[in-house]
């Protein structure tokens, strides 16, 4: 797995850190990495969801016109 560095906001931070402490039970801690990379993971899902809402649009749209 990557470890890419990357500069976040102290307050984006501070939020990630707030994140994970909710989400953490006793012996069990969630880190700031996980939920990065899961919110990662949400925004590249949102992504794909929209290229094929806009693929199907424009396939949609070519079938209207002929």
């Amino acid at each position: 797995m990557a470890s890419p560095g990357v500069s976040i906001p102290d307050e984006m931070i501070e939020d990630v850190d707030e994140i994970a402490y909710e989400r953490s039970e006793p012996g069990n801690s969630v880190s700031r990495s996980e939920i990065i990379r899961e919110a990662i993971e949400e925004y590249l899902e949102r992504q794909d969801r929209r290229s094929g809402q806009a693929n199907d649009d424009s396939v949609d749209g070519a079938q209207a016109t002929n």
